[in-house]
């Protein structure tokens, strides 16, 4: 039997990189709260966007099991999508251990704003949002 993940059984964070290593773990680099300071970001690439080198998305499950379709769609400001829904992968979670997915888009097209990242365990959606912004300046 199929027992989904409840909403508040995940992890979420969004980081500059992610690594896989051996013996099932992850390191993950530049970890960000809810918002993304786009400092490090490269060029204007067209209508305010910048282009941060690369913006990784971890999620980690903590409870349900079962084996679900697996796939993404990221919203940026003003609902435009960029990461339109693919390809399913077929994904396993475990009851006694956690389930994490991983991705990372490199540029990413960043604007100010909020961005929305849907994640789609068969068809149950669980939706996760972070924040962009120009760093605050500094008053000297």
């Amino acid at each position: 039997m199929k027992n989904f993940p409840s909403d508040s059984g995940i992890v979420f964070l969004v980081c500059d990189d992610f690594r896989q290593e051996a013996g099932g773990k992850s390191t993950l680099l530049g970890v960000y709260g809810d918002t993304v300071v786009i400092e490090g970001a490269t060029q204007d690439v067209s209508d305010g966007e910048i282009a941060i080198p690369s913006l990784a998305f971890y999620i980690a499950f903590s409870d349900g099991d079962g084996e679900f379709a697996v796939s993404f769609e990221l919203f940026g400001p003003n609902m435009r999508s960029l990461l339109p829904s693919g390809a399913k992968q077929t994904v396993v979670k475990k009851p006694e251990g956690w389930m994490t997915l991983a991705f990372k888009m490199m540029p990413f097209p960043a604007q100010e704003g909020t961005y929305s990242l849907n994640i789609l365990l068969d068809e149950k959606k669980y939706v996760r949002n972070f924040y962009v912004q120009r760093p605050l300046s500094s008053s000297k």
